[in-house]
């Protein structure tokens, strides 16, 4: 977790801003005074015209394409956008679609909420129950998120009830009827799995779903791979257990159980690192908490639900995940930017995750290798944003601290571009924002 939970809005808005970030592999080159998400001196009125006519002179660029939209808007400030390029046109979003499933996720749940992962047993039978933990991992790594939530763990405390009660050997079973088929979207390409874009959505998974971890290919039945090493783990402990792990619904009284860490520091580690699979299992936990309907649509209609509960307008998005890998996802600049106005305006309390998650520009996550050219170097430190990229798509949404310490949020779509044209080209854009100094000064 990078920030604790703040106390107020502004404590919240405070943490964000002073946050302390580790740099990437290599260290950038920054000047010496140079401070990483520097704090807000001020919020003043801006020189819209001078904001408008530095990002105009980045927005002319080819790799933008010409399907394109932007959004800025001053945090703080009236809800309208200071600079608007078709900001209320529906774009391919990718994994920008994240920002929904952490705000709807956290609104649901409250940022303390915590995934178990349970074992119960009925005789010799002993069930693995998954609880849709979408960081369940089968060895802890001391420090990681998944520190406390690991089948290594669940085994020793499942091997040591059974010995309690005189059990030496079981047949194990496993539950993942928490979530509804199917698995795996209709709108996937056929090699996610193999080449580890997602891993198929159930309630019970480890690693992610991978074969062999930490290598990238996906399980085709997480359960039963997870079932599987859950069966080598109590073996290890002196447990004999018969047969092979089969599906089935769970009997009998928990005896053991693994909790999640908290979904605050679930959504930042999905924000951070753009998973999918993480993604698309907390969209399923909202749709069965709001709708009971954990699926692919039901989490989809469930988090548009929630975001009207918050006052956006949801009208012109389209949603058919919670991770962004649909092409038929349709969301607009300013619909993004209402979200995460949402996060530090309208409910901080429990939605402060959905920007302290965020990737900071040059540093870290997503973004530590962008903003490398010269031209996007004043916007290294200064922005935080998710990224967003399929075949053809390119979108970043996030903040920006301009050099008169003004916070502006931001959201940049483009579609039908040559990504690795069109990403160099926002964050030249964004560089032109972070470079600013767009204060107002003629008023007060």
């Amino acid at each position: 977790m990078r920030v604790g939970k703040p106390a107020r809005a502004v404590a919240v808005l405070a943490a964000f801003l002073t946050i302390g970030v580790q740099p990437a592999a290599s260290t950038p080159d920054l000047p010496p005074d140079y401070q990483v998400l520097a704090p807000v001196t001020s919020v003043a009125p801006l020189d819209t015209q001078r904001l408008e006519g530095r990002v105009d002179r980045a927005w002319t660029a080819s790799g933008l394409g010409v399907d394109k939209g932007l959004a800025l808007d001053a945090v703080f400030s009236s809800p309208e956008s200071e600079v608007a390029r078709a900001a209320q046109s529906a774009f391919m979003p990718a994994s920008t679609t994240k920002l929904l499933t952490a705000a709807a996720a956290l609104r649901t749940f409250g940022p303390e909420h915590r995934f178990r992962t349970t074992v119960t047993r009925s005789g010799n039978q002993v069930f693995l129950v998954g609880g849709g933990d979408p960081q369940l991992t089968t060895f802890s790594t001391p420090r990681a998120i998944n520190a406390d939530a690991s089948l290594v763990r669940l085994a020793r405390r499942t091997a040591v009830a059974l010995r309690d009660a005189s059990v030496s050997a079981v047949r194990l079973r496993y539950d993942a009827t928490l979530f509804g088929a199917p698995a795996e979207a209709p709108f996937w390409k056929s090699d996610f799995l193999a080449i580890g874009v997602v891993a198929p959505i159930t309630a019970l998974s480890a690693d992610g779903g991978r074969l062999n971890p930490p290598a990238s290919p996906r399980s085709p039945n997480p359960p039963l791979t997870a079932a599987q090493s859950f069966a080598r783990l109590l073996q290890q402990r002196d447990i004999q257990v018969l047969g092979e792990p089969t599906p089935a619904p769970a009997a009998g009284d928990e005896m053991a159980v693994v909790e999640s860490a908290p979904l605050a520091d679930l959504v930042e580690h999905l924000l951070l690192t753009s998973d999918n699979t993480e993604a698309d299992i907390l969209a399923h936990q909202v749709g069965l908490e709001v709708l009971d309907d954990p699926t692919f649509a039901g989490g989809a209609r469930a988090t548009l639900q929630v975001l009207e509960e918050l006052g956006i307008d949801t009208s012109g998005i389209v949603l058919n995940d919670g991770s962004g890998l649909s092409r038929g996802n349709r969301i607009s600049p300013e619909r993004l930017i209402d979200v995460l106005r949402a996060a530090v305006e309208t409910d901080p309390e429990q939605l402060w995750p959905v920007y302290t998650g965020l990737p900071v520009a040059g540093f870290d996550g997503s973004l530590a290798s962008r903003f490398s050219a010269a031209s996007a170097r004043p916007a290294r430190g200064a922005v935080t944003g998710k990224t967003g990229t399929l075949t053809g798509t390119s979108t970043l949404a996030g903040f920006v601290s301009d050099r008169d310490g003004q916070l502006l949020m931001y959201a940049v779509m483009t579609n039908d571009v040559n990504t690795f044209a069109a990403s160099p080209a926002i964050d030249d854009v964004l560089a032109r924002v972070a470079g600013c100094r767009c204060a107002d000064t003629t008023v007060g």
